[in-house]
């Protein structure tokens, strides 16, 4: 590469700025001397963000106009091998060449030294009976001043040990693992961006993924354990896995939902025998459009709770109620709306079943 070549490149007037971009594409890779340059028409279509036909189109504009000279070369085969290229009108920048100046053994700038005319101080300030002096605004160095001046070691890090292992210490304190009760939010609560992606994810998938997650990063012994903020590595692991999940979805994988129970295996359920006669009308709407399991497993331990018009659906969990409201949002709000009246409000809300 030649910045000498690509500088004249950049000095000649082509009357195209696609010519002329071809023309300092080429330069780039010119020797020195303008007299050699491989490179493929491939690469400098990537260089100019044109095509290739675009660029082969151009360098015959450039053998046209003079600029520009292909050399056809053969293989050791016989075939046609890569085109070498030249630039006719090119002359090398010629340097000129100065003899360096000659050392003399003891430099003699007036900056360092003084003319010659100066005779230098005796070595010994001392010599001759005279005592050492201090310029104005000196102060006498004496022991006491000594000691003052001493730069003192810095104390060792509390609790004993070096300060690299305290350091060490310090980063992996940072952060707390992920808890056994951690659950994703719900769809609907995250960012633009990675919502846009869970909401292609096939039904089952993203509770799946989140399982797997928190799985996975409780069975995790080394530091990278410990995050500050577990939800916003949730959010990197979605942007990772989406391509990933509806590839296996497009392969016919099924992501079943997973299993709703509490720590010691027993289903979390909360009592519904107080709904009133609203509740249990639209729970009746919303076991017409859920599938008899489905309902089962995420509307039995679920309470309906109506108030005038407003529907609060209370889940057992913080992971069934995000269940709810990213995979059944449609029906219970169609639910709502038959029962309640189309101006409807509904919330959600999560209660904790008493042990």
């Amino acid at each position: 590469m030649s910045w000498e070549a690509e500088h004249w490149a950049r000095q000649q007037r082509t009357g195209d700025p696609v010519t002329k971009a071809v023309l300092v594409g080429i330069a780039n890779w010119m020797n020195p001397r303008g007299d050699e340059c491989f490179v493929s028409v491939r690469r400098i279509a990537d260089e100019v963000e044109v095509s290739t036909r675009t660029v082969q189109r151009h360098i015959l504009r450039l053998e046209e106009i003079g600029l520009l000279e292909r050399i056809e070369r053969q293989r050791e085969d016989g075939g046609q091998g890569w085109s070498a290229f030249r630039f006719p009108t090119y002359k090398p920048v010629k340097v000129s060449h100065v003899d360096p100046p000659v050392i003399l053994s003891r430099p003699r700038d007036n900056l360092s030294y003084p003319p010659d005319d100066v005779s230098y101080p005796p070595d010994d300030l001392t010599q001759g009976g005279r005592q050492p002096c201090h310029g104005e605004g000196d102060t006498a160095v004496t022991p006491e001043s000594e000691e003052r001046n001493k730069v003192k070691a810095p104390l060792p890090p509390k609790g004993g040990g070096d300060g690299k292992a305290e350091h060490e210490r310090a980063k992996r304190d940072r952060g707390e693992r992920i808890s056994e009760t951690w659950e994703p939010p719900a769809i609907a609560d995250l960012p633009s961006a990675v919502r846009a992606k869970a909401r292609q994810w096939p039904d089952g998938a993203y509770h799946a993924e989140a399982e797997a997650f928190r799985d996975y990063w409780l069975g995790e012994g080394r530091a990278g354990a410990r995050k500050m903020d577990w939800n916003r590595a949730w959010y990197n692991r979605i942007n990772e896995a989406t391509a990933r999940v509806l590839r296996d979805a497009k392969a016919g994988v099924r992501f079943e939902p997973p299993p709703v129970s509490s720590g010691n295996g027993i289903r979390p359920t909360l009592d519904t025998s107080g709904e009133c006669d609203s509740a249990r009308a639209i729970r009746a709407q919303i076991a017409k459009a859920v599938p008899k399991a489905e309902f089962a497993i995420w509307f039995e331990p679920t309470r309906l709770d109506v108030n005038g018009t407003t529907l609060t659906v209370t889940a057992p969990s913080d992971m069934m109620s995000s269940y709810h409201r990213s995979n059944f949002d449609i029906p219970i709000r169609r639910a709502l709306a038959a029962v309640l009246g189309k101006g409807a409000d509904l919330r959600w809300r999560v209660e904790r079943p008493a042990q």
